[in-house]
């Protein structure tokens, strides 16, 4: 797992600043750092190396290609290199690198089909010195982040914004629909960045920029809306027997495969049946224990380490939990503005960096349970919408939309005082149920089940209040997009989860909590071939 970034442009010239700007992201990768200039097409890739596999030299990035083609900067892993190596006619290697097998893959087979043919999370960068453009890319369910855009005249990527802010921070404005989109979403969806002129590049996206040239609209090397329907059918044809054999066929496949590393290795423990099925796993494919790792909480109506611990002496892992105050949690506040630099509103998003934080003193690699919930319907909003929706839809749409606009006249304060006084007679149990009130009254005004779905499954639907007439284009396009998916089941909510709730929010958290403490984070259940399939 690694750090990238780069400048293609006037700024890759003043190499200084370059190397200072990549320092910013050296919590991604301790170990090493590299740089490459192209000085005649003012090219400069960068790299931060936390070294998980091939810890020599003969791992480090940048990394040229054989023929020297092609130079490339890389964050992620690639779990299917054996099989790579078996098809590539490529006999002589450096070492065991897998971004010498990305590379030899490239050259043999193009971009486009490489992308097509490895597995795993990566973010890629590669300069081709020939045809003097750079491609990026992106993971099929986007487990690893890519920034990339213009400030003035420089194109830029990065895995995170720090270095783009250390470069250009004077030039840098802030995108208000993607202040409203935070309001509405709790993060920051689709393509928007908080700054202007950048974006994120899209999970199974890629990118090609030619020298001087505006910048193209990313294409799309694999779509989940079309990968989603055959493994529906597949999943349709199957006994429930069979299909439990299936399920446990392509998660130890893909187990065994993220199990693989050079440094020390261990998992994330809650308790709960995403991360208990996978540690099980885990521990079925290991001769040592697997060192599993949990965060508790001193307030017990908080605290699931009670779990974990009995799942973990069960199964026999090597297990370590610690319980966390008050005061611990509130000492994280002040540092995810470094962690995160995006606005994010993720409720355990300070517990992911606390149980990274743990994990990081032990081993390298943590592997989690995510993804459980959003592939096999495990939210509660799954169940609701399913059996809520038919009860919404037989009341009149405008008789609902009336209701809806009527909750909503009342201020959020006036709701406080009304709960408080029903509290006095009838306990109500709920956190801050006036925010359910919202809820509703946006649910009732949806005209289909893929806004009710939505909406339930969003802070606001319709744009913030905060932010008045600012629209978000690029949300609207989404909301078209659901009324087209007119979803119906379990199957085609988890689509729409792994569309957009999975890469803009789950991952985002995994993935910098994680790294802000140079701690490599692996999810089975994200195995876009095998596991991908539960969709």
């Amino acid at each position: 797992m690694c750090g990238i970034f780069g400048v293609l442009g006037p700024t890759a010239a003043e190499r200084d600043k370059i190397k200072i700007a990549n320092q910013t992201i050296s919590h991604r990768g301790p170990d090493a750092e590299g740089y490459w200039y192209d000085e005649r097409n003012l090219v400069a890739l960068c790299h931060r190396r936390l070294s998980i596999l091939d810890l020599s030299e003969a791992g480090a990035q940048p990394m040229h290609s054989d023929s020297g083609r092609y130079v490339v900067s890389y964050n992620g892993e690639i779990y299917n290199c054996d099989a790579l190596k078996a098809q590539l006619r490529k006999t002589h290697w450096r070492g065991h690198s897998d971004t010498e097998v990305l590379l030899a893959c490239v050259e043999e087979w193009g971009f486009e089909v490489a992308l097509s043919r490895i597995e795993g999370m990566y973010a890629i960068a590669l300069w081709d010195l020939v045809e003097r453009r750079l491609m990026l890319a992106r993971d099929r369910l986007g487990e690893k982040p890519l920034y990339y855009g213009r400030v003035q005249k420089d194109f830029i990527f990065s895995s995170e914004l720090k270095p783009v802010m250390s470069l250009f921070r004077n030039q840098l404005k802030l995108r208000m629909a993607a202040v409203d989109d935070f309001f509405r979403q709790g993060c920051i969806t689709g393509e928007l960045c908080i700054f202007q002129g950048l974006f994120k590049l899209q999970p199974g996206h890629f990118l090609v920029v030619e020298w001087e040239k505006e910048i193209p609209l990313p294409k799309k090397y694999w779509n989940l809306k079309d990968f989603s329907p055959n493994s529906v059918n597949l999943a349709g044809h199957l006994t429930p027997e069979a299909a439990i054999l299936r399920l446990e066929e392509i998660l130890r496949k893909a187990i065994s495969q993220q199990m693989i590393a050079d440094v020390p290795l261990g998992a994330f423990l809650s308790g709960g049946v995403d991360s208990s099925l996978i540690v099980a796993l885990m521990q079925s494919e290991s001769k040592k224990k697997v060192k599993t790792f949990c965060i508790g909480f001193s307030n017990q109506s908080h605290n699931e380490a009670d779990y974990a611990r009995e799942v973990a002496a069960h199964i026999g892992t090597d297990h370590q939990e610690l319980i966390v105050t008050e005061a611990d949690l509130l000492q994280q506040v002040s540092l995810l503005p470094k962690v995160f630099d995006e606005p994010f509103a993720d409720s355990s998003q300070i517990p992911t960096i606390l149980v990274s934080q743990m994990a990081r003193r032990k081993v390298t690699v943590a592997v989690s349970g995510d993804g459980g919930d959003e592939l096999f319907a495990g939210y509660n909003r799954h169940l609701f919408a399913q059996e809520s929706w038919p009860k919404y839809a037989a009341i009149p749409y405008q008789l609902r939309k009336f209701l809806g606009r009527s909750l909503k006249t009342i201020s959020p304060a006036a709701w406080e005082s009304i709960f408080k006084m029903i509290n006095r007679f009838v306990a109500i149990g709920a956190a801050q149920p006036q925010d359910k009130v919202f809820k509703l009254a946006s649910a009732l005004e949806c005209s289909s089940m893929a806004e009710f779905y939505r909406a339930v499954s969003t802070h606001h639907w319709e744009t913030s209040p905060v932010l008045g007439d600012v629209q978000n284009k690029l949300d609207r396009n989404v909301k078209g997009d659901l009324q087209k998916w007119a979803i119906l089941s379990a199957a085609e909510m988890t689509l729409a989860d792994a569309s957009w709730y999975l890469p803009d929010d789950i991952l985002v958290k995994v993935d910098r909590a994680g790294m802000s403490q140079s701690l490599e984070t692996r999810a089975p259940f994200f195995e876009s071939r095998g596991c991908g399939a539960c969709l």
